[in-house]
């Protein structure tokens, strides 16, 4: 499994431009690192009691949930193809 350093810097390639200021690389990076928080601070919330077929849907809709934005980003030209 990658660690979040190794995450950040697959995404860092794939969207901060070669040419990108350290205000938009820090501010990227921190966005990205916000983003891990958000939803490791909420898998650490969930509930004891939750299943693990519950926590599968909850992340299956974080799944789509994601694809759609990325689908929107990608119809106003905001996101190289993968």
């Amino acid at each position: 499994m990658k660690t979040l350093a190794e995450m950040w810097d697959s995404y860092r390639r794939s969207v901060v431009p070669e040419n990108a200021g350290p205000v938009q690389f820090r501010e990227t990076r921190q966005a990205f690192y916000a983003g891990a928080t958000a939803l490791l601070e909420e898998q650490k919330a969930s509930p004891d009691g939750m299943s693990d077929v519950e926590m599968a849907q909850v992340i299956l809709g974080w799944d789509a949930e994601i694809a759609e934005f990325v689908a929107k980003v990608r119809a106003h030209g905001g996101l190289p193809p993968s």
